[in-house]
């Protein structure tokens, strides 16, 4: 009897996987033509600009399909157009999570962290699409100026110039790139002959000021093993002066040296006492050190306090 039973229920068993296989094909096939449905209807609401209704439309493709690029980067694009830019940016990170070389993504995106002010995440996403489109670049040096990163900008106008790929209305920027060719050149023939002279006055006197001058002009001229030096010297000499250990932490976080720089950071902090700027100055290299040992959060905490 129960042998029978079994091969009864493996024969109704047989007989349905059919209309089960059907189903959900049926289903699958409803889905699709509802998704196409509403996802029409927003691209149509939003050609006309009524773009939170547009939004109400793409929340039904995204219940039916949550890993639709598409209905990412329209939801972003809606969300983007009424300046709700915290809920842009969460579909577009969605949409670049699953497509990171979509290069309309990335023009997105750009434009989401542009608004916000957010311009290092703006200029690491150009950087990406100049690679698919050089012409990019000009809209690379407008991030570069607007984020105060001078130097870049000035190199990529001179490789631009010479490409003969630079827009014209960077016409005064690249006659100010050229001046201050001309100027540091001079400039940096003056300031080695300089260090050349406190490095022996110093050496002579060891006095604070002069040591002072020589670091100044170190830095300037970009020369941390030589900065790392001399305030290493300064520090022994004169252990009470903020100055040094900002400047020996300077050069250890140019050089790398993360873990040693919060070390004479926290150090020289003891002397920083009443004085506002240098205590921001230290704040800054707190900040790079936390950042070159991938410690965001405590980056930030003292970005906050600059």
């Amino acid at each position: 009897m129960k042998k029978r039973n079994a091969h009864i229920t493996l024969w109704i068993g047989i007989i349905c996987i059919p209309f089960f296989i059907y189903a959900q094909k049926n289903e699958k096939e409803e889905n699709y033509l509802k998704f196409q449905e509403h996802f029409f209807e927003a691209l149509k609401l939003k050609a006309n600009e009524s773009y939170d209704k547009s939004v109400l439309e793409l929340e039904s493709c995204y219940t039916i399909d949550s890993l639709n690029t598409a209905v990412h980067f329209q939801l972003a694009d809606n969300y983007f157009r009424q300046k709700q830019y915290f809920e842009a940016d969460l579909f577009i990170k969605k949409a670049l999570a699953l497509e990171e070389d979509n290069y309309w993504f990335q023009e997105l995106a750009s434009k989401i962290f542009e608004e916000q002010q957010d311009y290092e995440n703006a200029i690491k996403v150009v950087e990406k699409m100049v690679v698919q489109k050089p012409q990019k670049s000009n809209d690379l040096i407008m991030l570069y100026l607007k984020n105060r990163q001078m130097e870049k900008a000035r190199d990529l106008i001179k490789e631009l110039d010479e490409k003969g790929m630079l827009s014209s209305k960077f016409d005064y920027y690249k006659e100010s790139v050229r001046r201050r060719a001309d100027q540091n050149q001079k400039t940096t023939k003056s300031d080695k002959s300089s260090i050349k002279s406190l490095v022996n006055e110093f050496n002579s006197t060891r006095k604070f000021e002069v040591l002072k001058q020589l670091l100044i002009l170190v830095e300037k001229e970009n020369d941390f093993q030589k900065l790392l030096k001399y305030s290493e010297i300064g520090i022994e000499l004169y252990p009470t002066q903020a100055f040094l250990y900002l400047q020996n932490a300077t050069a250890l976080n140019q050089l790398k040296k993360y873990d040693d720089a919060l070390d004479i950071l926290e150090m020289g902090m003891e002397y920083v006492f009443e004085n506002k700027r240098l205590q921001k100055l230290f704040y800054k290299q707190f900040a790079a050190s936390y950042k070159g040992l991938n410690k965001e959060d405590k980056a930030k905490e003292y970005l906050k306090k600059l």
